[in-house]
């Protein structure tokens, strides 16, 4: 019966299915022809995105005209009548959306990968994992959310209420809450953020068997209405599980739990005070502007690490600063993220750094004679050397396993390098590029690039395919002629990209304690 089912939902609903399905074929081809540096498309990268986004609008409203094609609530349904077993009504329904809808989607994102050269496995592989992930995550709640509602209007209104529900409790909770120690709102969650996100889909897993159940073969629409609200809610506060309990289940998937081992860190006063360099950089400049505009102030807290190993990358994921006053009364004071060490190969296992640190200048003025107390919880990553490969600086074309496809050029201004490179699935969470003469082996100042994400499954976006798109620009000349380069423009022919992709090998905590520190010393001049 589920199969008679299925072909009537076909018949009906064929046209709607044909024309969701084009759009994503459209939306596909017009990103994969963007190409590298997108250029090859007749249309902006931005309105192939939103198109991209109103196709899954209709993905969505695909799978709700199916749901109401069998409506669970009332008793006037013709599935009632006849009647037919609820185990063949969802089997049919989930037929459906598994071919119907995702089938034209993971075909889209296979023959996207095919098309750019990526070899059949790993094409699959990521195709899959895109589309499991777009199951659970988006087209199981919108069944749940159908099989609740009589028709669309009921629909319609429901999928308002949720949406003004959702933004209530985010602005309840900022506002209670605030971002500090959770896993939420800050960049520096980003990481580990599958971490939380696998529990909510976890917990709504089990929670839609619970709630289908109750409303395909029970039919207990209210019952199922509240613990529908009930289970949104609890995945919402899941977001609220502390960074501590995130990091420490993270930190036991270590892909080598003793990279780390003897990773230390002190205060090193003999660095001396930090000082800005005599041209500072225009980003440097507005930051300062920015800081003064916003009533804050910044310290720079000299800082060595002890033990790194070579050819790795010490990145923070987050610092937490304990400031206390003499009287042990805590101050509010904010740290930021830029921690990022790049241990090269001839390094010598020790990094010296500079910390910034912001405090309110109002603040900073009380205390700034005073000797305080400052702790620091660091929650780091180690990250080991994936792979290391060379490309020509101009016009280069060479594909590498673990980085993708890449592609260089020379920027329209005459100054820059331009990499850009395209893998299948997940694309590298870190790496450093430099510019290199071949014939005497100098090299420009190394550029790196850290944006982690430690999930070990492809996730994707409604606003991207199967692909994903990494580059970054390598200067070789300064317009103002302020900065030389030792390999420029005349050198470019002879000359090759060198780029190293890292991956977490460990992750772990330090905790750094500051018995007494007079802020006047270290503030940045």
């Amino acid at each position: 019966m589920a199969w008679h089912i299925f072909r009537k939902d076909v018949r009906l609903l064929w046209r709607l299915a044909v024309g969701v399905s084009f759009m994503h074929f459209v939306a596909t081809a017009g990103m994969f022809r963007q190409g590298h540096f997108g250029h090859n498309t007749i249309f902006p990268v931005p309105l192939l995105q939103l198109f991209q986004q109103l196709a899954f609008l209709a993905f969505g409203f695909l799978i709700v005209a199916v749901v109401h094609q069998d409506a669970i609530p009332g008793a006037r349904q013709d599935w009632l009548v006849r009647p037919i077993r609820r185990r063949d009504l969802v089997l049919a329904k989930c037929l459906f959306i598994l071919l119907l809808v995702h089938g034209p989607v993971f075909l889209a994102d296979l023959a996207e990968a095919l098309a750019a050269g990526f070899p059949l496995h790993q094409s699959l592989a990521a195709s899959v994992s895109r589309s499991a992930y777009l199951f659970f995550s988006f087209s199981l709640p919108i069944w749940i959310f159908a099989s609740l509602t009589r028709n669309f209007t009921e629909a319609l209104a429901g999928g308002l209420m949720a949406f003004a529900g959702y933004v209530a409790f985010q602005l309840l909770s900022h506002s209670l809450y605030g971002d500090n120690n959770f896993v939420i709102g800050p960049g520096d969650a980003a990481a580990v953020a599958w971490i939380t996100e696998s529990l909510q889909l976890l917990l709504f897993l089990v929670g839609s068997a619970v709630i289908l159940r109750l409303q395909y073969w029970r039919r207990k629409t209210w019952v199922a209405r509240w613990l529908t609200v009930g289970i949104a809610t609890l995945c919402l506060l899941m977001q609220y599980v502390p960074w501590q309990t995130v990091f420490a289940m993270e930190k036991s998937l270590s892909n080598d739990p003793a990279a780390a081992k003897n990773t230390s860190v002190s205060f090193d006063s003999g660095m001396g005070k930090f000082r800005q360099p005599s041209s500072p950089s225009f980003e440097t400049t507005a930051k300062q502007h920015a800081l003064r505009a916003a009533g804050m102030t910044s310290l720079s807290l000299p800082l060595h690490f002890y033990s790194l190993k070579a050819n790795t990358v010490l990145k923070s994921d987050r610092s937490v600063f304990h400031l206390l006053s003499s009287d042990g009364s805590a101050i509010s004071v904010n740290g930021v993220n830029d921690l990022e060490i790049h241990e090269p190969a001839t390094g010598n296992s020790d990094a010296r750094v500079w910390q910034t640190v912001y405090l309110p200048i109002s603040t900073y003025n009380r205390i700034k004679d005073a000797p305080v107390r400052l702790e620091i919880d660091y929650s780091l990553t180690l990250l080991t050397l994936s792979s290391s490969s060379a490309i020509s600086a101009l016009n280069g074309d060479q594909r590498t396993p673990g980085v993708g496809w890449c592609k260089t050029r020379m920027n329209d201004a005459e100054s820059h390098v331009d990499l850009s490179c395209i893998e299948v699935g997940n694309g590298p969470s870190c790496g450093a590029v430099s510019l290199e003469y071949v014939p005497s082996g100098e090299r420009n100042p190394e550029v790196s690039s850290c944006a982690p994400d430690y999930a070990p499954y492809f996730r994707g976006s409604l606003s991207s395919g199967v692909l994903t798109r990494f580059g970054i620009s390598l200067p070789f000349r300064d317009p103002a002629g302020l900065a030389p380069y030792p390999v420029d423009g005349h050198k470019l022919a002879e000359s090759q990209v060198v780029l190293q992709t890292y991956r977490a090998a460990d992750h772990f905590t330090l905790r750094l304690v500051i018995p007494e520190i007079r802020l006047r010393d270290w503030q940045a001049d």
